[in-house]
Formats: C-alpha cells, sequence, structure tokens
C-alpha cells in the first residue's frame, strides 16, 4: 500500500483491516500534502506498526520534522521524520505507477502536489489547495500569498503546464482538470492583489496578507538555566525592491542580549538574522518570552514577534 496522507483515526484499524483480510501485505509508502494535523496525525502509528517510507517536497521537510519551530493553525506536535525529500518534478516509481512530486503552496505555502500516471491516466492529488469548491484561502495564518510569490499563482502556472485529467482535493474527490477555471482563477487572484494594493500602505500586497512575514525561528524551544539562547529572526521581502531589516531581542529580567543583527534582503526571498541571548541562571518562570523588535526599511514597527522559551529544569 502507497498512502497519500495519513490524518485522524480510524486509519491504524482499517489498515489492520486490510492486513487481516489479506488485501495488502504492509505499508510501503506515505506521501503528505501538508502538515494540518487531519492529514498527518497517523503517520507516526502507522510507520510503528507496518513501517513505510515518508515522502514529501522539500520545501515541507522542516516542518514536519521540528514543529516545534513553528506557529501555524492546525499543526501535528509530534516530529515525523521525512525519509525522501523530493526535488521539483522528482519521480517515484511505484508498481508502475509514475508518482512525481511538486511544491504546490496554495492553501499554505507548506503544500505539496502529486501528479500520478498509470496506462494513459493522468491524475493530480491536490490536497487542500484545490476542491471541488474552488481554492482554500479563507485562512490568512496558513500563508497562502497572492501574486507572483510562492502561491495559488504557481499552482495555476504548474496545472496549466501538466493538465491532468483529474484533480483530486483530499476532502472532496475527483473533478475533471478545467484549463478555463484556472485561467478565470488566475485572472481573479490577480484583481484581487490590485484591490488589495489599493487598501494596504504597501507596495507588497503579501505584507498585509502574510502574519508571519517577521517570525522568529525557532518559535519554541527548551533550554537549561543559564545557558545561551541562539534563534533566528526570519523576515520575508514581499517588495519588488531590495529592504533592509534590522532586528533586536526584548527580554525578561535576568537576561542578557549577546547578538543582534541586520541584513539586506532581496526581493520576494526570506532573509535571516542571527539572534543570541543568555538565559538566566535563575528564571523567575518556567517558560519566557523573548521579543522580537523590527527595524524594517529605517521605520521601526515594535516587537512584531516572539520566542517561546521553555526551561527543562
Amino acid at each position: 500500500m502507497f498512502l497519500l496522507d495519513c490524518g485522524f483515526a480510524p486509519i491504524l484499524d482499517e489498515i489492520d483491516r486490510l492486513v487481516s483480510s489479506g488485501s495488502i501485505k504492509n505499508v510501503e509508502g506515505i506521501w503528505i500534502s501538508h502538515y494540518h494535523d487531519d492529514h498527518v496525525q497517523s503517520i507516526n502509528d502507522v510507520r510503528r506498526r507496518y513501517g513505510g517510507k515518508v515522502y514529501a517536497q522539500r520545501e515541507l521537510q522542516d516542518i514536519l520534522e521540528h514543529p516545534r519551530a513553528y506557529s501555524m493553525p492546525c499543526l501535528f506536535p509530534e516530529s515525523i521524520r521525512v525519509d525522501h525529500a523530493l526535488s521539483e518534478g522528482e519521480v517515484i516509481d511505484w508498481k508502475g505507477y509514475k508518482l512525481t512530486g511538486f511544491y504546490f503552496p496554495g492553501q499554505t505555502i507548506y503544500h505539496d502536489g502529486l501528479l500520478i500516471e498509470h496506462d494513459g491516466a493522468r491524475v493530480f492529488m491536490s490536497g487542500d489547495s484545490i476542491a471541488n469548491f474552488g481554492i482554500d484561502d479563507y485562512c490568512s495564518y496558513n500563508r497562502n500569498s497572492l501574486r507572483q510569490e510562492p502561491g495559488y499563482q504557481r499552482c495555476f502556472r504548474l496545472l496549466q503546464q501538466l493538465k491532468p485529467d483529474l484533480l483530486v482535493a483530499a476532502h472532496f474527490g475527483a473533478i475533471p482538470f478545467s484549463d478555463d477555471y484556472l485561467q478565470e482563477g488566475s485572472r481573479i487572484l490577480r484583481e484581487r492583489g490590485e484591490l488589495f494594493l489599493e487598501l494596504l500602505p504597501w507596495d507588497g500586497v503579501n505584507f498585509g496578507l502574510d502574519p508571519y512575514w517577521v517570525r522568529a525561528y525557532p518559535y519554541r524551544q527548551t533550554v537549561l538555566r543559564g545557558q545561551p539562547v541562539a534563534l533566528e529572526a526570519r523576515i520575508w521581502n514581499h517588495s519588488e525592491t531590495p529592504c533592509e531589516a534590522s532586528v533586536e531581542l526584548h527580554v525578561p529580567a535576568g537576561w542578557k542580549v549577546t547578538k543582534t543583527g541586520r541584513v539586506a534582503i532581496p526581493p520576494h526571498t526570506e532573509g535571516r538574522i542571527s539572534l543570541g541571548a543568555m538565559a538566566p541562571a535563575k528564571p523567575l518562570a518556567r517558560r519566557d518570552v523573548l521579543g522580537l523588535e523590527l527595524r524594517f526599511r529605517g521605520r521601526n514597527f515594535g516587537e512584531t514577534s516572539e520566542a517561546i522559551i521553555d526551561y527543562l529544569q
């Protein structure tokens, strides 16, 4: 068996039934469309009982393996090891089926797509990015972008290039591929982006739509008392031009900041600034919150993000 996502119960019970009936022998592979708990919650249980390699695009690997490093909706807290991180267009040959993996950042920027080809049929697994009612971009906290950055425009261009016979959404089943629908959807998204630009005080619409364009990495970490703490400020430049950014840490009493920094970020790129601090030997609580104060394009935005520090003892 080759699973496509592996979410809530009773998935394991159903696999047990299939094995007991002799319909299948084991689980050989599990492909993941995205990190949401309803798509990954049973993966570790299935692997412990039946094995199976996990496949996902490289863009998805880190959030699966290090979920505590992120603050995202529906995030499953257990680490899921990716056995095979797929590059763009990489092919898996499985029992006569040709499986081709693609980065497919629709519902969330941490999302994959899979083209399945067999006996002349071409089926594209769209996960939660494209359903039978349209695109699934109702929650901006999933980080679904407009315009030419990773987002639905990329998904539409890929599907127009591949032209599969069917699109299969994770929750809604199969629908026929329609090039006209994709062209119309792409046009609507461009118009939506132009309308948002009129409303937002930015030259890049995703500054106003991406709640995590400034974030701490890792978002959460566990440290010893008196231990040096290292993290990064990750800043996505949604502009068409390079931008300068600097970040300072705001720390609770007893902490000492050891490193701040600045970076020049190219257009449509995520810049990284290394930050450091020394945790107190006698903290006042079991958890501390560090604030990240951003200066971007010469403007001070104050504390725009935070990092959570838990003490091991």
